[in-house]
């Protein structure tokens, strides 16, 4: 009897999952969602007046003709380049609000964006396909020993307390050198990365997910949706690395050598979650989309 019912009860999971992972997926993919009304006013000028300068320090909001943009757009700052987007502390509560503002009621606008269908299928799809390998895979890695030497270096404290010191000792040495602009970065790195773990938070809060390391090492990986208080759907080390790693790779980008660096550092630290068994890799990969995408489209932005 209770063999009978285990397949239906995992395709109601999935298939709850799925729902849930394309809700996600329309959070963590604004990309291209540029209407008329929200391009730069920069953009337009060169259209309208070809011999304009290529470089305008402060562009502001086009007038459009159109649809009256939604609150969120009226209420927070223009779209502009990720290297013009300033930041203070004085404006941190303000931003963040108006972040978590475009990132909530994103899945609202995409419905009437048929483009950012591609992104967000492609999202969630790939999530989806995860989850449906996660048993096997989560059941090699608890029961090897390979990766022993690696996890005890990514320790999981270690590498949350890395996440979080990368803004603060970026600031302070940045104030040292009388850097604004690199201030300003390590201010907008530290919002990407309180508005990265409120998603995460709320995908735990709502999956429950028991993580593979609550798991005997010969226990059932299958059934984990709604099992515990404490979730573990989407990753919280990577959604914080990747967010973080996003903002200094986008904000320096003229140096080549600093994407690599950063998104290298943040992908390590995504499957060192993978290999300690923290985390399934379909966490992984959702949390290093949603702290991609929070910094990217919205914090700069």
């Amino acid at each position: 009897m209770g063999i009978g019912k285990r397949p239906t009860q995992t395709r109601q999971r999935v298939l709850a999952c799925f729902c849930f992972v394309c809700g996600l997926g329309c959070v963590v993919c604004p990309a291209g969602a540029q209407t008329v009304e929200e391009l730069p006013a920069a953009r337009v000028e060169r259209v309208s007046n070809p011999g304009a300068t290529t470089e305008i320090a402060a562009p502001t909001r086009a007038r459009a003709v159109g649809p009256v943009e939604s609150e969120p757009h009226r209420l927070c700052s223009s779209r502009a380049e990720p290297e013009s987007i300033s930041a203070s502390w004085q404006r941190i509560a303000p931003d963040l609000a108006c972040q978590q503002l475009r990132i909530w009621t994103f899945p609202f606008r995409a419905a009437t964006h048929p483009e950012l269908l591609p992104g967000t299928l492609g999202v969630a799809g790939a999530t989806s396909g995860l989850i449906l390998a996660d048993p096997a895979t989560a059941h090699y890695f608890r029961q090897t020993n390979t990766f022993g030497p690696f996890n005890r270096v990514m320790d999981g404290t270690a590498t949350k307390c890395a996440i979080m010191a990368v803004p603060i000792s970026f600031y302070a040495a940045s104030l040292l050198r009388r850097d604004s602009y690199g201030q300003q970065t390590a201010i907008l790195a530290g919002e990407a990365l309180v508005n990265a773990e409120l998603v995460v938070k709320a995908g735990k809060l709502m999956t429950r997910r028991r993580g593979p390391g609550t798991i005997p090492a010969n226990g059932d990986f299958h059934d984990t949706w709604f099992k515990t208080s404490d979730g573990s759907f989407p990753s919280g080390h990577t959604a914080g690395a990747f967010s973080v790693a996003t903002v200094f790779a986008t904000r320096y980008r003229n140096h080549k050598w600093v994407p690599y660096v950063a998104n290298g550092a943040a992908g390590l630290i995504g499957l060192s979650t993978v290999t300690s068994s923290g985390h399934f890799p379909s966490e992984v990969f959702l949390g290093a989309a949603i702290g991609y995408a929070s910094s990217r489209f919205a914090v700069l932005r």
